[in-house]
């Protein structure tokens, strides 16, 4: 793994889909860190993927979602999936 080029390794994190496991898997060393930072190429946030997506406020959601995308640079697709119904929950909690 130590000889892979850190664009192969942000091509391989682009599969993987799902933010949260991208995040988990960036911090594996600092090349996987940098391969997601700077060669990631797709992200995508799902309701579906992450329980705890549930347990946020709307505001909060928002946040982790942009804080996540500006810490990418080559960023090239983006897909976020929330479930209607928990932003809709969300929205009625007091902020």
């Amino acid at each position: 793994m130590e000889y892979l080029p850190v664009e192969v390794i942000g091509n391989i994190l682009s599969r993987l889909g799902a933010a949260r496991d991208m995040v988990i898997a960036s911090a594996t060393c600092l090349k996987w860190d940098e391969a997601w930072r700077v060669h990631l190429h797709t992200l995508s946030f799902n309701s579906n993927d992450w329980p705890v997506y549930h347990e946020l406020t709307t505001s909060r959601l928002e946040i982790l979602i942009t804080r996540t995308i500006f810490q990418t640079r080559g960023l090239q697709c983006l897909s976020i999936i929330m479930d209607s119904w928990i932003m809709w929950m969300n929205s009625q909690q007091p902020r």
